[in-house]
């Protein structure tokens, strides 16, 4: 039962991501995602990140739970998830997750100094990774931003993609990878560092409605290439406007 009711959650995790995709206004960023998911990785997912300060309150248990609960049941996930807690020197973490095959959930109350008033902040993490269906993270994107907008969170939502080749693609082959990508989501290079050891390039797009700024130039693309020696894979990173996961 349990399994099912994972694969159910799934499934309607990608309808609604299919009913966002179909949607006019959503055409820029599905130009983005598209360009993505349809090049030649033999693996693609999809990842994304929210974090920002709540309040300097005193929660309480079953606050927490509470608003954990909550955030869960605005993101469709509503059974099969668990808590827990983690407290050291200075820091509480609360903790509501739940992991499929498909997809990951994460979402946490940290709590800096909980026993002291006058320094007290609560921060709300929010963790989102699809396995399967990448694009199931503009529909999520959405309600991520509409989430922090409503709880007054002075922050954005990150979203990271991460494509696999297998093999060591040298720097030539990034080159023409990292063309095709930006070529394909309408994107132009801001900044870039490309050796053996490191290759990423910051990079811009008006289809992508957020951005920041390096070195006086709008980035709203990040794109990045690493090279995994025990899995004789190549990992590439997209994240807008930055990639903050690590690789």
């Amino acid at each position: 039962m349990k399994k099912w009711m994972g694969y159910a959650v799934v499934i309607l995790w990608l309808a609604a991501a299919v009913k966002y995709i179909a949607e006019p206004q959503a055409t820029g960023e599905v130009r983005v995602m598209e360009a993505f998911t349809r090049s030649d990785f033999q693996e693609a997912e999809c990842g994304l990140r929210l974090a920002g300060y709540l309040s300097g309150e005193a929660y309480g248990d079953a606050r927490e739970e509470a608003l954990l609960r909550e955030v869960a049941e605005r993101l469709d996930l509503k059974t099969g998830y668990q808590f827990q807690r983690v407290e050291t020197d200075g820091t509480r973490i609360v903790e509501l997750f739940k992991e499929m095959p498909e997809a990951k959930v994460s979402i946490r109350i940290v709590t800096v100094n909980p026993e002291r008033e006058e320094v007290r902040s609560n921060y709300l993490y929010v963790g989102l990774d699809f396995f399967q269906s990448p694009a199931s993270g503009l529909y999520y994107k959405e309600k991520l931003e509409e989430l922090a907008d409503e709880y007054g969170m002075d922050t954005s939502v990150t979203l990271t993609l991460t494509g696999v080749y297998e093999g060591d693609l040298n720097r030539e082959a990034r080159n023409i990878v990292s063309d095709q990508l930006l070529g394909a989501m309408g994107a132009r290079e801001q900044e870039a560092y490309k050796s053996e050891e490191l290759y990423t390039v910051y990079a811009y797009t008006e289809n992508w409605q957020e951005h920041t700024v390096i070195n006086g130039k709008k980035v709203n693309i990040n794109l990045a290439f690493s090279y995994d020696e025990e899995q004789n894979k190549t990992f590439v990173y997209l994240g807008s406007p930055l990639i903050l996961d690590e690789y």
